[in-house]
């Protein structure tokens, strides 16, 4: 189960990999099917979560992130077509409440791209 995934190089390994780019844990850093490529540690920093949910929004993802009360963050993707000029939601993932949100975020990219 993607819940048990911990932050670091396995899940950033796995994101990358869902979102068509190719991870290389030796230099962190994830390569592109265009050529380009980028430091990647989406489990464990901002940038990294913001490149993921950037990506996400490529793909027609909305994620949210939310902080709860006792301080974990919780984050979910959504997926939205617009159906005769409304908009209708056609997927969306679980709720991951996790200790930080690059690490909820990761495991909801996961998720909303089939690898849960």
């Amino acid at each position: 189960m993607i819940e048990q995934i911990q932050p670091g190089p396995q899940l950033d390994a796995a994101v990358a990999a869902v979102l068509g780019g190719e991870y290389l844990e030796d230099i962190a850093s994830v390569f592109w099917p265009d050529g380009s490529y980028e430091d990647w540690k989406p489990s464990q920093t901002w940038n990294g979560a913001g490149l993921v949910v950037e990506r996400l929004a490529e793909l027609g993802w909305t994620t949210q992130v939310t902080a709860q009360d006792g301080g974990e963050r919780i984050a979910r993707c959504l997926k939205w077509e617009e159906e005769n000029g409304e908009l209708e939601l056609v997927a969306l993932t679980d709720y991951f409440e996790c200790a930080t949100a690059p690490h909820a975020i990761s495991l909801a990219a996961l998720a909303a791209l089939g690898a849960g």
